[in-house]
């Protein structure tokens, strides 16, 4: 072994120095670099590791809120045939009391009318009395050309008024 350590100048005290030294630079490392790397390391692979479940979670939940504004929409959808078809029987309600309005408000100015009709009718039969009665006694008073007496001629037009009466209702 000496021709070695002559060879390549190797001394014992020189290495064992060498080596505590390098035990001192590996327990600094470990210590101060390798300990606190490894610290950050851990820490950003938690940080990480929340981060991919923070946003499995949120993919999830995002899934969920898809299904629940689906369910809310198909409600809404429902809802929405449900108050159309409301609508329409209200509308359809409506409609036929409006039709039955309308039939009632025509059937009174029918009625309105008829009378109206019937009252004219009443009023022209009278004045037609008047003019008959007007007219039998013009042609009384000629037919006679003189006036036998009150009594006579009041017989006469009760007479002929009777008359006329009942060819005016024929």
């Amino acid at each position: 072994m000496n021709p070695i350590v002559e060879t390549f100048h190797l001394d014992w005290k020189l290495m064992l120095a060498q080596l505590f030294n390098f035990g001192i630079v590996v327990v600094v490392l470990w210590y101060f670099a390798l300990k606190p790397l490894s610290k950050k390391i851990q820490e950003r692979t938690k940080v990480i590791e929340k981060g991919l479940a923070d946003a499995k979670e949120s993919a999830e939940k995002l899934l969920q809120a898809q299904k629940e504004q689906q369910v809310i929409i198909q409600e809404a959808r429902q809802k929405s045939q449900q108050i159309l078809a409301e609508m329409e029987k209200d509308v359809a309600q409506e409609r036929g009391q409006l039709l039955e309005q309308a039939q009632k408000e025509v059937q009174k100015l029918l009625e309105d009318n008829q009378k109206q009709l019937t009252a004219e009718k009443q009023k022209m039969l009278v004045q037609v009395k008047g003019e008959i009665v007007d007219l039998v006694v013009l042609a009384t008073s000629k037919v006679l050309e003189k006036t036998v007496n009150d009594k006579l001629d009041a017989e006469i037009i009760k007479k002929s008024l009777s008359e006329a009466e009942i060819d005016l209702k024929v």
